[in-house]
């Protein structure tokens, strides 16, 4: 199987700083699809993340409308989300992210900064982004602007854990044939 994920962050993941570092984000909002090689989802979460000894700043809210208050209302902890992504891990045989340096990180350093082993350790990973790269010659591209030239149509919610995620499933499963 293949899990799916996606992270909604304070900012941007910074390689090459120790992962449990004061300047690395926070994740806000995670979600996972869990599907069958074909992409049929087999389960799938999706979680905001309730801060604990951080903030959520205005910057993010204005990016992916998840406020401070929001979060510390509806949010779970940390811990037990990321107890989630372990046990969707567990069943799968690849993980993929639009942006796994950046969302691989994430949870790299939420595990880290919580003494908990990762999810990620040990799996094989996958970055449709680069495949976007290859696919497209060599051009970066955001993930909504893929997803629109793939499909025809605008990814709607952009910035939302759950859309992003369910995005990068469908620009997966439409590019991996290509690179197989």
């Amino acid at each position: 199987m293949i899990l799916f994920i996606d992270t909604e962050t304070t900012g941007l993941f910074r390689e090459g700083v120790p992962l449990d570092a004061a300047i690395q984000p926070w994740p806000v909002e995670m979600a996972g699809l869990l599907t069958r090689q074909d992409g049929q989802t087999v389960s799938a979460f999706h979680a905001v993340i309730k801060p604990d000894g951080w903030v959520v700043p205005e910057k993010t809210r204005r990016i992916n409308g998840i406020s401070h208050d929001y979060a510390m209302a509806y949010g779970l902890p940390l811990a037990d989300v990321m107890v989630v992504v372990e046990v969707f891990a567990e069943s799968a045989d690849l993980v993929v992210a639009y942006n796994m340096t950046f969302d691989g990180g994430i949870v790299e350093a939420a595990c880290a900064r919580r003494k908990l082993k990762s999810p990620l350790e040990g799996k094989r990973l996958a970055c449709a982004s680069r495949m976007a790269l290859e696919h497209f010659g060599g051009y970066r591209r955001k993930q909504s602007e893929v997803y629109e030239k793939l499909f025809g149509k605008p990814l709607e919610d952009a910035h939302s854990a759950w859309a992003d995620c369910r995005a990068c499933r469908d620009i997966y499963i439409e590019l991996a044939p290509k690179f197989t």
